[in-house]
């Protein structure tokens, strides 16, 4: 039997009302957000983590399928927003949309939190920085944040602030987990990872709207796409045989659950209202 809570404000929609899943893990009845309830103490780890992540990143710099999926997006991307003027990545991780950006002659700079990254990606000739405050507002005229803002302990803030480096009338375009998609619906509460200083949001395309129209942006497009090999077990073996079960069922389907907003990933495209 589920337990409605009460004690818990969702940080997406402010309801009172959520599912308590397990540990701090909460899914807002409202928004059907998952988010993690915050604790300072929890999270001072954090840092020493990152350079155990960072070298994770840099070692899938060479995936192929990455490069693929980068080129995709940027055409994606290409299709609403210009390609002049300056483009800012945030969360560059290995670096490869800023490769992919670069070979079609795109002005772009990065930010990333880690030295590590930064320090790697310097030295491949680009220019990182470590925060949104390096960038002056009102000079960029689109940004990409790729499964990033989960990440983050308040995606509205970093919504707002966003949207102040942003032109008028500038592209926003974010990838994140979708909550609500097939594998989420599928596993319920314990859809991807949540825990401090991994993942402190799964939002939908609900609640991702919601905050981007908070912070002054509207939709242009929206897509799901994805059926992510979600299912984790103890056994390697078992986790490659359900997952490629789960992949090949639904594999002819796939077109019908994006349309129908149930991919496990959202890509949305957004502009900034004047």
């Amino acid at each position: 039997m589920k337990v409605i809570t009460k004690q818990h404000i969702c940080p997406i929609c402010f309801s009172r009302n959520s599912v308590g899943v397990k540990n701090q893990i909460h899914r807002c009845i409202n928004c059907q957000s998952l988010y993690l309830t915050y604790n300072t103490a929890l999270d001072n780890n954090r840092h020493n983590k990152d350079d155990v992540m960072s070298e994770k990143f840099l070692s899938h710099r060479l995936n192929k399928k990455l490069f693929d999926l980068f080129r995709q997006r940027l055409t994606n991307l290409l299709q609403l927003a210009k390609p002049t003027g300056k483009f800012l990545d945030i969360g560059s991780g290995n670096g490869i949309f800023l490769h992919v950006a670069k070979q079609h002659n795109l002005s772009i700079v990065g930010i990333d939190r880690s030295p590590t990254i930064r320090k790697y990606l310097q030295k491949q000739g680009n220019i990182i920085y470590n925060s949104l405050d390096k960038i002056a507002n009102n000079s960029i005229n689109a940004i990409t944040i790729f499964d990033v803002i989960e990440h983050n302990r308040n995606p509205q803030k970093l919504l707002n602030s966003i949207s102040l480096k942003l032109v008028d009338n500038g592209t926003l375009m974010i990838t994140t987990p979708n909550s609500s998609g097939f594998s989420g619906r599928l596993i319920k509460n314990t859809f991807w990872r949540m825990h401090i200083g991994e993942h402190y949001f799964i939002l939908n395309p609900k609640s991702l709207v919601k905050l981007l129209n908070n912070a002054g942006f509207r939709l242009v497009r929206l897509r799901t796409n994805t059926i992510h090999w979600w299912f984790i077990s103890s056994n390697r073996i078992v986790n490659i045989i359900v997952n490629k079960i789960v992949f090949l069922l639904t594999y002819p389907f796939q077109r019908i659950l994006f349309e129908s907003q149930l991919g496990d990933n959202i890509e949305i495209i957004a502009q900034k209202i004047k």
